[in-house]
């Protein structure tokens, strides 16, 4: 849990500094592909000692890139709707979250093994990545000054 943690802070500190070098677009799809295929690389990996920095590797991608994806979102969003989709978003995340953690514990149960929910989350994150670059091709709403 401390590895996972620790993974996604630095994760989203490096994204940070990422944007500002290659901008929001480059950094997510990268950050968010790269995490994709280290899932991927993850369905074959069968040592422990590759196990984890693998998955800490595509948590610090694909978590990491996240607040570039919210803030990126945001920006797309009426300045008058934005604290709206703010609170509505953080109110579905936690629902999400618990979602996801049962559909993934039923996934495990019945395929015995994790190979088909590490495909799964590669193919979320290429989906993420695919939906973010969408979003950041739609033009960037500031606030009207008064």
């Amino acid at each position: 849990a401390t590895a996972t943690a620790a993974a996604k802070a630095a994760g989203s500190l490096t994204a940070a500094r990422l944007v500002r070098r290659l901008g929001n677009r480059r950094t997510v799809g990268s950050m968010l592909a790269a995490s994709a295929a280290c899932a991927w690389l993850l369905v074959a990996v069968d040592r422990v000692w590759l196990f984890i920095p693998l998955l800490a590797v595509t948590i610090f991608l694909g978590a990491g890139a996240w607040p570039v994806c919210v803030d990126g979102a945001l920006a797309r969003v009426s300045p008058s709707e934005r604290s709206l989709l703010a609170v509505s978003w953080n109110l579905r995340e936690p629902g999400a979250m618990a979602i996801s953690t049962l559909a993934g514990g039923y996934l495990l149960d019945v395929d015995g093994g994790r190979a088909l929910l590490l495909a799964l989350a590669g193919g979320l994150f290429a989906a993420a990545a695919m939906a973010t670059l969408a979003v950041f091709r739609r033009p960037i709403r500031a606030p009207e000054v008064a």
